[in-house]
């Protein structure tokens, strides 16, 4: 995608019924009925047509058609047909921009692994005098962090914090993962009584990536505490964090741990055994038997596909 779509690309798909002239409401226009698209093809041939007409049809027209394929997340083909807009010179250079245009094209280019074009949309947010919200800064931070730019990362949350960015949970989310696969546990821990002292509670996904990362380095004594201190302060764990934790204790062959968490989980409810974890104890199970309280245990916590 060329740099004059990346800057104009969110002008275009922001508010641009409020600002297209109202011609075509009276006008001999063809019709389209853009509820019928639910596949890529669908989209590419109602396109096709489109770019056939003479002379061509709205902005507006053309803007539905770009929000069915952004629906159907196929972000690299939005912008394709975008471009194809630009050369046939239509009108896509006078809509109101917004951040949440900006945020949204960004998002796509992130889940493409664009990092270079998430980083320009986020520029141009500023550029054009706009604010910057959590949104924008959220995903700006998954795209760098994702990246392996850890240092950046860290900087733009300090931005944040002194341009007093709300910062919510899942934006602490991202820090704390970042953090965690840069093997920087010790400065992520740090950071979950920081968004505690300041009134942002941490969830499970909180509490399981930080245990996940602990897990990982084999840091099972701390992983525990954290588990004991999260029910104490009312986060339950959920069947994710139960698996990481009891894969880890099955690698160290912890088996005595192992059949206290499976314990846990079947009193407490709702919780199962994922295919991994599964897989790991069937060597276990092998070894202690079918009339074995390990045994009656995972039996009680498969689900039903296992």
């Amino acid at each position: 995608m060329s740099l004059k779509s990346a800057l104009i690309f969110p002008r275009f798909l922001s508010n641009c019924c409020l600002h297209y002239h109202l011609i075509r409401c009276f006008s001999a226009y063809p019709r389209f009925d853009f509820s019928r698209i639910v596949e890529p093809d669908d989209a590419i041939d109602e396109f096709r047509n489109m770019l056939r007409m003479h002379p061509l049809p709205s902005v507006i027209d053309f803007t539905k058609l770009l929000s069915s394929v952004v629906k159907m997340q196929q972000f690299t083909l939005a912008l394709h047909m975008f471009d194809k807009m630009l050369q046939r010179n239509a009108p896509v250079d006078h809509y109101t921009l917004s951040v949440t245009s900006y945020s949204s094209l960004m998002d796509g280019y992130c889940k493409m692994g664009r990092i270079d074009e998430v980083c320009l949309s986020f520029s141009m947010i500023r550029a054009n005098g706009l604010e910057r919200d959590v949104v924008s800064y959220s995903i700006m931070l998954e795209a760098i962090f994702g990246d392996g730019r850890c240092e950046e990362g860290l900087k733009l949350f300090k931005e944040m914090e002194a341009l007093q960015v709300y910062l919510d949970t899942a934006t602490y989310g991202i820090l704390l993962h970042g953090l965690c696969n840069a093997r920087r546990i010790d400065e992520a821990l740090s950071m979950l009584y920081t968004m505690e002292n300041k009134g942002c509670l941490p969830d499970v996904v909180i509490y399981t990536i930080l245990i996940s990362a602990l897990c990982e380095e084999g840091r099972i004594g701390e992983a525990k505490n954290l588990m004991v201190q999260m029910v104490i302060k009312g986060c339950l764990p959920d069947s994710v964090t139960y698996n990481i934790y009891v894969q880890a204790l099955l690698k160290r062959n912890k088996m005595d741990d192992v059949i206290l968490v499976l314990k846990e989980m079947t009193a407490r409810g709702g919780c199962t055994l994922g295919a991994t974890t599964f897989t790991m104890l069937i060597e276990p199970l092998r070894r202690e038997g079918k009339d074995s309280v390990l045994f009656d245990l995972v039996k009680k916590l498969l689900p039903k596909k296992l």
